[in-house]
């Protein structure tokens, strides 16, 4: 893309979600924004915080969620991006994920 768009790797969102999530507010995230994943996982039964990581990233995958996956980091931690030399706030179209 030549319209100065920022791409992550998945490898990058996984940092990032790690980054910006601790274990009980990474559980609100995904039942909040992905619900089916959620009761899907039956989260809250004892699952670490890297197998939620990976869950949502594959959900995200398959159903083409980066975008709001990544407008939920930016407003859980709007400086993460900034501390991360990505800009503080991402849009749609400064979005492609590799």
């Amino acid at each position: 893309m030549t319209n100065g768009a920022r791409h992550y790797t998945v490898a990058e969102i996984r940092d990032l979600l790690d980054a910006a999530f601790e274990d009980a507010d990474l559980i609100a995230l995904c039942q909040d924004k992905f619900p089916q994943l959620s009761r899907k996982l039956g989260l809250g039964r004892g699952l670490r915080k890297d197998e939620i990581i990976n869950a949502i990233i594959d959900y995200c995958r398959r159903h083409k969620g980066y975008t709001d996956l990544l407008d939920s980091v930016n407003e859980h931690d709007p400086e993460l991006h900034a501390k991360r030399g990505a800009p503080q706030k991402l849009y749609r179209s400064d979005l492609c994920v590799l």
